[in-house]
């Protein structure tokens, strides 16, 4: 079984979200957006469900400025999400850290991914949004569009 888990921002503001709005404006004069929000996303497979939390808050998370969710969006209200994460075959560098955090803490962990979910607020244009991917999230060699989340 595999266990997601966002982890985003507590502030109004997102500093990757701010500079992504930032560039859209500046690079592909796109002006209907009005906020990009972002969210970490971890999948953890092979994890005993009592240890996700455990591993969550000592691992994935600071609580005083981030909020998690297990399992869901975070952003219930946002025009567009999509989601950019490595292509598989492609090392994801973050893994083999999660993995090490696991064993040190001596939870067994089988495997360990992360992509990052985008959530856009306002007017965004089919047309948009694929100029937005192109040229701004996704690097077409490495990573791709999550579409549906993997079985493993």
């Amino acid at each position: 079984m595999i266990f997601e888990v966002r982890v985003t921002s507590q502030a109004d503001h997102d500093s990757r979200g701010d500079d992504l709005l930032a560039e859209i404006k500046r690079t592909l004069a796109i002006s209907s957006i009005k906020k990009i929000r972002t969210a970490k996303v971890y999948r953890l497979e092979g994890i005993a469900k009592t240890d996700v939390q455990k591993f969550t808050q000592k691992v994935l998370y600071e609580p005083i400025d981030q909020k998690v969710s297990y399992g869901k969006s975070m952003f219930s209200g946002a025009d567009v999400t999509l989601e950019v994460a490595y292509k598989s075959g492609v090392m994801n560098p973050e893994a083999g850290s999660l993995l090490k955090s696991a064993s040190d803490l001596g939870i067994k962990l089988a495997a360990a991914d992360s992509s990052w979910e985008y959530a856009f607020f306002g007017k965004v244009k089919k047309n948009d949004l694929e100029k937005i991917t192109k040229r701004l999230l996704v690097n077409d060699t490495v990573e791709t569009v999550v579409k549906k989340p993997p079985k493993t």
